[in-house]
């Protein structure tokens, strides 16, 4: 009996006996040879989407940031707070569209009973483990933001307009992300001083019914100082956001022929234990693929979520979202968009 070259499958000649054991062996190879070449179609064809989904989030990204934003197919992009096509139910917070609910309301003057001042900023000249952080708790019943933050306090023995620096985190102590990121330089023109009404000059914003920590932290030790956190309308103002509205979004793509799937990008901010987001894609609902924060320029933390459509979609297809903030929630629609496959 003589064999194949390359899978050794037998060849009977013509006096050969099939033998039972001889054939069922050919058979138990053609069936293993037949399913590792499936299993490795399936693979290859798996990469070569995620190499696609890949590519088309690396396109969109891309032709985002663009202005002006360039004509594109079975692509889009919208920014809700320029252009409001499709969207209801939201107000405009620092240009980004929002939708809160929450009761009562908040000003700077009325802002301390939710604040508790843990310990004060201590900087001790060339000595910065002895240095200590700025740290407050608060948790205040309805969305906002804070303008600027505002501290009072002195400092000594300093060089004159040499650079100090200090870093701000808002951690949300409920989910432990860090919200705000923000660091900021300055000088003293003076030897020694007070520090009469300082600025942060970076807004704070805050989700209702959530516990925060709040820690201003000196990044060196040029000079020796000690600072209290201050509030007041005319240096730290403190504004409310409610909106008590269902935010909704839709958007329609319309191409010559059907295409093999989608990818749909959108990025937000959420807050509160009870706010509900439903994404649909032709009337499907989808779960994120994957989730991953952003950090903008005023170091505040953004959600980018990737919702994918696997198979094939009509020519005319719809992507769509719908925000429900549920009692002290909010949400930041920042932009979304849509790229076909």
């Amino acid at each position: 009996m003589e064999y194949t070259k390359n899978y050794h499958l037998p060849q009977w000649a013509e006096e050969d006996r099939i033998m039972r054991a001889d054939f069922n062996q050919m058979c138990a190879d053609i069936e293993a040879g037949l399913d590792k070449t499936a299993q490795a179609a399936s693979a290859a064809r798996q990469d070569l989407r995620e190499r696609w989904y890949r590519l088309a989030y690396n396109h969109y990204c891309a032709v985002r940031e663009m202005e002006p934003f360039p004509p594109q197919t079975g692509l889009f992009h919208q920014d809700p707070a320029k252009d409001a096509a499709g969207v209801s139910g939201a107000k405009l917070l620092d240009g980004v569209c929002f939708v809160a609910k929450g009761t009562g309301t908040i000003s700077a003057a009325a802002f301390p009973q939710y604040v508790q001042q843990l310990t004060r900023l201590k900087v001790v000249k060339g000595n910065p483990s002895a240095s200590t952080p700025l740290t407050a708790k608060f948790r205040v019943p309805v969305s906002g933001k804070l303008e600027r933050l505002t501290m009072d306090g002195s400092y000594s023995g300093n060089t004159p307009d040499a650079p100090a620096s200090i870093r701000v985190t808002l951690t949300n102590q409920d989910s432990g992300e860090d919200e705000l990121i923000y660091e900021q330089s300055f000088a003293q023109t003076g030897v020694s001083g007070t520090w009469p009404n300082y600025y942060i000059h970076t807004p704070v914003y805050f989700h209702g019914g959530t516990n925060y920590l709040l820690t201003v932290e000196p990044l060196g030790a040029v000079f020796s100082a000690e600072a209290d956190l201050v509030f007041s309308e005319a240096h730290s103002p403190a504004h409310p956001a409610v909106n008590d509205a269902v935010l909704t979004a839709s958007r329609t793509l319309r191409e010559a022929a059907e295409s093999g799937g989608g990818l749909l990008i959108l990025r937000c901010s959420m807050g509160g234990t009870s706010g509900a987001l439903t994404v649909r894609w032709d009337g499907d609902q989808l779960q994120p693929h994957a989730s991953r924060t952003l950090r903008l320029e005023n170091g505040r933390a953004v959600r980018e979520l990737v919702y994918r459509r696997d198979g094939p979609l009509p020519a005319e297809t719809t992507v769509s979202l719908q925000y429900d903030c549920g009692e002290c929630g909010d949400f930041l629609f920042y932009d979304w968009g849509a790229v076909l496959m």
